[in-house]
């Protein structure tokens, strides 16, 4: 099977991507300074250069947290896709140590990509571990207080933490 390359310019600068090693190195390449550019161009193919849990650790390092809200987002619902399962999930929510990129991680899953990944009683243990440890504070961008991610994301999790 050929590895898929997505092209990437940037200042007349042409590379080609395929996996997140490569996208890694030109991130730090770019040491930082077109980040979001990088990002931008590649949207529509992340999670297939992505496609792993390390792959998204090796990024989520890479990239300032402000860029790391930006590819949780992008990645959207293939975000799931990408982690495989609560143990990465709560590998994932370990590394990061910031309380926003934590929550966007959270809210893109929702409840629907939660259920894909916790599928035992010994993973949702996992990621309780983690939500256990200290408060949880959800956030929303809806202007509806009473329907939205954080409040479906606080019930799955009460009803999990009360089995």
């Amino acid at each position: 099977m050929t590895l898929q390359r997505y092209p990437l310019t940037i200042d007349g600068d042409s590379w080609e991507v395929g996996t997140a090693g490569e996208f890694a190195i030109a991130l730090d390449v770019l040491q930082g300074h077109h980040d979001r550019a990088v990002l931008e161009q590649l949207a529509p193919h992340l999670a297939d250069i992505i496609a792993t849990p390390g792959g998204l650790m090796t990024i989520l390092r890479a990239l300032a947290p402000s860029d790391r809200l930006y590819l949780i987002e992008a990645l959207g619902p293939r975000l799931v896709d990408c982690l495989h399962g609560a143990g990465a999930l709560r590998d994932i929510l370990a590394m990061t140590a910031e309380l926003e990129v934590e929550q966007r991680l959270l809210e893109t899953l929702g409840p629907t990509g939660l259920r894909r990944l916790i599928q035992t009683a010994g993973e949702l243990a996992e990621v309780l571990e983690w939500v256990r440890s200290g408060p949880v504070t959800l956030l929303y961008g809806s202007s509806d207080t009473e329907h939205n991610h954080a409040i479906l994301l606080r019930e799955y999790l009460l009803e999990k933490l009360s089995d």
